[in-house]
């Protein structure tokens, strides 16, 4: 089946295994070619070997907060971010 849409790299960062996965099928069903991490060490890995044109990213990871790497500007500014979380409350997202 050839898609219509462009075709988008994207990094997936999350650190539930089966939401993640769920969300990189949705991608790719898309036509989207995504990259999965569970950490923020391996997305500034993936961010350092790959130009991304989104990043799809988890709030709580094992080893920190997904939105310090916008903080830090190790994503760069053209790409497309959702930040989410699947904490029940705000005080703890």
């Amino acid at each position: 089946m050839t898609s219509a849409w462009p075709t988008y790299l994207g990094l997936s960062l999350g650190e539930i295994r089966a939401r993640a996965e769920a969300a990189v099928a949705s991608l790719e069903r898309w036509g989207a070619e995504v990259t999965a991490v569970d950490s923020v060490a391996g997305a500034r890995r993936a961010l350092g070997e790959a130009t991304f044109d989104f990043a799809l990213m988890d709030v709580n990871l094992p080893d920190g907060l997904g939105p310090d790497l916008l903080c830090d500007k190790t994503v760069p500014a053209h790409t497309g971010v959702v930040i989410m979380t699947a904490e029940g409350e705000i005080g703890r997202a």
